[in-house]
């Protein structure tokens, strides 16, 4: 099929984030790791959907899809890894075909460096450069942060366990990534479990103080987990996450614009 752009894909060993519903969050041994394509980026920099997506309308987009399913995912693909984590390992992804749900996550090998979580892929990684890595926040500094969060959250977090902090720079910032799924407390006890709220927000630390930039609104049954960082040659920087629910698993897509988090592109995955 004619390509309107470079293919980007996510790739994870961790099968709690290109699913639907809850997962186990088991990984994969190193060397392999689930591939998933996201969407086309366009010689412009703008993103455009697949035509598999989660938002089914008509029966058209559901003819659509498989006719992206026989002229894409039943061939085999190579991607190298533009993200972070594994920055330049290669990923062969092999023909796939579309479950009950229209999932067509593949199962792929990789080679080169190590992938540790989550990472992203293009199909030419020549538009690409290195991208800035997230890091962990640990130690006084985790509860120094998690603390201001608290107090910033517009909404009561029941409990803060499970919360996970990443430090990212960022259009010339330095900014804090928050985020709790349900494997995140899968382990705590039931009588919390239905009171804990699935975080996702972006945000900056300013004289101790927790200053919310993007704030996820559905708290309730919507996973959003960070996949990674894109920066293109051109300047262009983005930052990409994977979203599971009860019911479906896609992909949101932020940029920085004029000093403020854009998200500039939210589809792909699959629904039932």
């Amino acid at each position: 099929m004619q390509s309107p752009g470079i293919m980007l894909a996510a790739v994870s060993r961790d099968d709690a984030v290109l699913s639907g519903g809850i997962s186990t969050g088991i990984r994969t041994p190193d060397g392999i790791a689930d591939v998933e394509p996201i969407a086309w980026l366009t010689p412009s920099g703008a993103w455009q959907d697949l035509p598999c997506n989660y938002h089914w309308l008509t029966d058209a987009d559901i003819s659509r899809c498989r006719q992206f399913a026989s002229a894409y995912l039943s061939q085999s693909h190579q991607y190298a890894v533009v993200s972070a984590d594994g920055y330049g390992a290669t990923i062969h992804a092999p023909p796939s075909s579309l479950n009950d749900c229209y999932a067509f996550a593949a199962r792929g090998v990789y080679s080169g460096p190590s992938i540790l979580r989550t990472t992203l892929a293009a199909s030419d990684p020549a538009a690409f450069l290195s991208s800035p890595p997230l890091k962990p926040v640990e130690g006084i500094a985790y509860t120094q942060v998690l603390t201001a969060f608290a107090a910033a959250s517009p909404v009561h977090l029941n409990t803060l366990a499970g919360i996970r902090l990443y430090q990212v720079h960022w259009g010339g910032r330095s900014l804090i990534v928050v985020e709790r799924s349900f494997t995140d407390f899968a382990s705590a006890s039931p009588s919390v479990v239905p009171d804990v709220k699935l975080v996702f927000a972006i945000g900056q630390i300013v004289q101790r103080r927790f200053h919310i930039l993007f704030w996820k609104d559905n708290t309730e049954d919507e996973n959003e987990q960070v996949l990674g960082t894109l920066l293109l040659r051109t300047g262009q920087q983005f930052l990409v996450t994977s979203i599971n629910s009860p019911e479906a698993q896609f992909f949101r897509i932020y940029a920085m614009q004029n000093g403020s988090i854009r998200m500039v592109f939210s589809g792909g995955g699959s629904s039932c």
